[in-house]
């Protein structure tokens, strides 16, 4: 767990580590003050009591001793500034720890954003997508208030009570003795026995928060199922269970948290009280009324500092199943860099598989011994029955996945890793995504605003058959897109074709790219699509005749194998036409 803790201070940035040096100095003079007002109201206190029947050579007494009526009011002013002061500069501290905490977690949220989607897109893609948008959230909101703030509170506390236990040991050292190895040891017991507790609790919760986040995601993205099918109740129960599990785990860990602050006051006030009594039959003396005053003060601050400082150590071990995720997402290796986007500049060249295997799962492979050439200048057709690795095929064409086997070419050379497909290959899925951002910045993707070229994006949208549209929007390309601005299924289909034609690559692989659009624009497209294959090598995967019946050559993805259309298929299928009929018979090797 300590190497978890140092790798998230290897991550913070220089400012951050000289902020906290700069709370640690602050600390430290709080505590001088704190010192410094606890003596004062020591002298303060012998001076109305006793003085002189402290012991000789007491360094409070002589002081003490020496000071009269006029420097005793003197001392009480003194003494009262110096807690101000020293309280103001808390109040200062207090402001400053809050500034760095939440700097460390935009710092953290933007830097983990960023390893995650720098790692391999296998890697990402493998992950919960939900766990992740949690630990981005809610984990990065318990890195700044469970364990930055109380890491802080910690720093602050433990600082001040190393102080005042100097204080007491120096001043009084057997009654502080006594009395400071009694708070010890039952300190020490209370945070040995919720140790392992607190960690598993923790863990827990974030387990409670990963499931609730999918439950919600699952939810509010399948709204049109949920009214349909009456689902809510269903919903609802679901969401009840999970919020009894979390609250069911906050109690545990607030009655933790607690418990200290309870044994610590009862330890304190029964010692404290029990030392009266006992010697409240013989008197008490001057010397043990200044001992009880002075620890009273010292040791109802130090009490308070006990209970901060076990609080923030539960605090912090509750976070430590968010702080180990946290620090292996940073630490998780990164993708190489792409190759750059755009066209390579070649007029000739072509992009090919050989002998390509892949597996989900060992033993179970989606692709086995595919050979496959995309030329610069063709358009190609992809079927298949659904589930037979269409998609996966497309992801290893752009780079996204890494073969199980064989080997992958572009423009006659090996590629070394997928990356440098990356860039080189424009990609348009069936799910395409829609971002809460202008639809300039929706088609040039990825782009800072300085380096899209708006001429480049209406040409896209042009090509894509959405330019209309789009000039009839309010702010035309600045019109933001979001939950109350959508687009149609068919029009969010056509902006991800013009993303990807605004890449302006050699190759171009579209997945279903007509299923949501009528005919009329599905016809427009494919006059496009041959227009680009001129240029560009083009792959359409497709149930529907239409985007079949254009294409220069057709291949059929059968039993993990691709063969061209009217060839022998594997396991014995024959594949004769372009199954344009939509229909066919069941036993037909023809896609459904």
């Amino acid at each position: 767990m300590t190497a978890h803790y140092l790798q998230l201070w290897r991550q913070l940035a220089p400012y951050h580590r000289l902020g906290a040096l700069a709370l640690v100095v602050g600390n430290l003079a709080a505590a001088v003050l704190e010192v410094l007002g606890l003596a004062l109201f020591g002298i303060v206190l012998l001076r109305i009591t006793q003085p002189g029947a402290m012991p000789p050579g007491f360094w409070l007494t002589e002081i003490a001793g020496r000071t009269g009526n006029a420097e005793l009011r003197l001392l009480a002013v003194l003494c009262g500034s110096v807690y101000v002061g020293k309280n103001g500069l808390m109040a200062v501290l207090a402001w400053l720890e809050a500034r760095l905490a939440f700097g460390v977690q935009s710092h953290l949220s933007v830097k983990a954003l960023a390893a995650i989607l720098g790692q391999d897109y296998e890697v990402t893609s493998r992950g919960d997508g939900s766990a992740s948008i949690n630990l981005l959230t809610g984990g990065m909101a318990a890195i700044s208030h469970n364990l930055l703030l109380p890491g802080l509170t910690l720093l602050a506390e433990g600082t001040l009570m190393l102080a005042l236990v100097a204080f007491l040991l120096l001043t009084q050292p057997l009654f502080s003795a006594g009395m400071l190895a009694t708070l010890g040891v039952i300190t020490g017991v209370l945070v040995l026995v919720s140790r392992r507790v607190v960690l598993r609790l923790g863990r827990s919760r974030h387990y409670v928060e990963d499931e609730r986040l999918r439950l919600l995601t699952g939810i509010f993205g399948h709204l049109r199922e949920m009214y349909i099918y009456s689902a809510g109740l269903r919903a609802v129960a679901h969401l009840q269970r999970q919020l009894a599990r979390l609250g069911a785990t906050n109690r545990a860990f607030q009655m933790l948290a607690a418990t200290p602050r309870f044994a610590l006051e009862i330890t304190l006030v029964g010692a404290l009280l029990a030392v009266i009594y006992v010697r409240a039959e013989a008197g008490l003396e001057p010397t043990l009324v200044v001992s009880i005053g002075v620890f009273g003060v010292a040791g109802f601050r130090l009490l308070l500092g006990i209970n901060r400082v076990v609080a923030s150590v539960q605090v912090m071990r509750f976070a430590g199943a968010i702080v180990e995720r946290v620090a292996n997402v940073l630490a998780s290796p990164a993708a190489p860099a792409a190759a750059g986007r755009g066209r390579s500049g070649a007029s000739e060249g072509s992009l090919r598989l050989t002998d390509v295997g892949y597996a989900y799962v060992q033993g179970k492979p989606v692709l086995q011994g595919v050979d496959f050439e995309l030329p610069r200048r063709a358009l190609v057709a992809i079927k298949g029955r659904s589930g037979a690795g269409k998609s996966t095929l497309l992801e290893i064409l752009a780079g996204l996945r890494t073969p199980a086997s064989g080997v992958v070419e572009l423009d006659g050379e090996r590629i070394a890793h997928k990356q440098a497909l990356v860039g080189r290959v424009a990609y348009a899925g069936q799910q395409p995504a829609v971002f809460p951002d202008t639809i300039r910045a929706n088609v040039a993707f990825g782009l800072p605003p300085e380096a899209i070229d708006d001429h480049a994006v209406w040409r896209a949208l042009a090509r894509a058959h959405l330019d209309e549209l789009v000039r009839g929007l309010p702010g035309q390309l600045d019109h933001l897109l979001g939950a109350q601005r959508g687009l149609s299924g068919g029009q969010v289909q056509r902006l991800a074709l013009a993303r990807a034609l605004y890449m302006d690559c050699d190759y171009l692989l579209l997945d279903e790219p007509t299923a949501a659009l009528d005919t009329e624009t599905e016809q427009q497209l494919l006059a496009t699509f041959k227009e680009l294959a001129a240029t560009t090598g083009v792959v359409i995967v497709s149930h529907r005749p239409a985007p079949i019946q254009v294409a220069d050559r057709v291949w059929e993805l059968a039993a993990g194998r691709l063969v061209p259309v009217g060839t022998q298929a594997p396991q014995g299928q024959e594949v004769l036409s372009l199954c344009a009929t939509v229909g066919a018979d069941p036993d037909s090797p023809c896609p459904r």
